[in-house]
């Protein structure tokens, strides 16, 4: 399956983000080894509008595609949608054929975790798989206009998950359909409350099979404190016990498969 980032280099909120070094290595490249050392995935793609970034991509092993600069407010979709498009256009895949994306900004992912993800989506067929984790206890207020939060909802009965965007599969023609208008060109669309609910009413989620990571996990990389958080979770959770687990994920799988022979 072929496998792919998307990473631009104008992030708001953690300036120049996808570069910055973690764990020993720029935010961006976890993604793409992780993809590398899966015994699933071939080739690996980079998307990218940034140098740097596209230095980092080559030096991993991504083949990089370059995209030009995009509005702060254009969700990862557009850049997505593409890349499908060149892949389709140059003969490397079909509308229909499954791709796996991995986001740069959930790097805590096990080395098997891919491999798992993509073997789960084959056991069944074409509905779609979420990475998720569990919520436990869910207790969610509402800020009103008086300034004050009111309980909104309350939950434990441990049926709740929230969707971790650590990777996903999809074809590009789903992709395709929503960010190319009837002539060909892109829609430009953002990632606000109105976007999303307008966009949810013309492509209803269906449901789907979940991946349950662990609640570790779930971490999506915005802000400092967070970037901070998951480097420090990637080491004790991860790196801890092995510093080179992807490689040597590879390994034990390569060697596996040549004692098959």
């Amino acid at each position: 399956m072929i496998g792919f980032a998307i990473a631009r280099g104008g992030s708001t909120r953690i300036k120049r983000k996808n570069v910055k070094m973690f764990c020993g290595k720029p935010l961006v490249a976890w993604s793409i080894l992780q993809m590398k050392c899966s015994k699933n995935v071939a080739p690996v793609y980079l998307s990218t509008d940034d140098d740097e970034i596209a230095e980092v991509g080559e030096e991993y092993g991504a083949i990089v595609v370059r995209r030009p600069v995009m509005p702060n407010y254009v969700t990862g979709g557009i850049p997505t949608a593409m890349l499908f498009r060149k892949l389709i256009d140059e003969g490397v895949t079909t509308l229909d054929n499954p791709i796996l994306s991995c986001l740069p900004t959930f790097p805590c992912r096990l080395p098997d975790d891919i491999d798992k993800f993509i073997e789960l989506y084959w056991k069944y067929g074409p509905r779609p798989i979420a990475a998720v984790t569990c919520v436990k206890d869910w207790v969610s207020f509402e800020m009103k206009a008086d300034g004050l939060l009111h309980f909104r909802s309350f939950d434990n009965t441990g049926t709740l998950y929230r969707v971790n965007g650590a990777f996903g599969i999809s074809t590009p023609r789903k992709c395709l359909e929503r960010s190319y208008d009837k002539e060909g060109k892109i829609i430009l669309r953002g990632d606000s409350m109105e976007e999303a609910v307008e966009s949810q009413k013309k492509y209803p989620t269906p449901p789907n099979h979940p991946y349950i990571m662990h609640q570790w996990q779930w971490l999506d990389i915005d802000y400092l404190e967070e970037f901070e958080l998951c480097e420090m979770l990637m080491k004790e959770k991860i790196l801890k016990w092995d510093p080179l687990p992807y490689k040597h994920y590879k390994e034990k799988w390569s060697e596996a498969d040549k004692k098959m022979l």
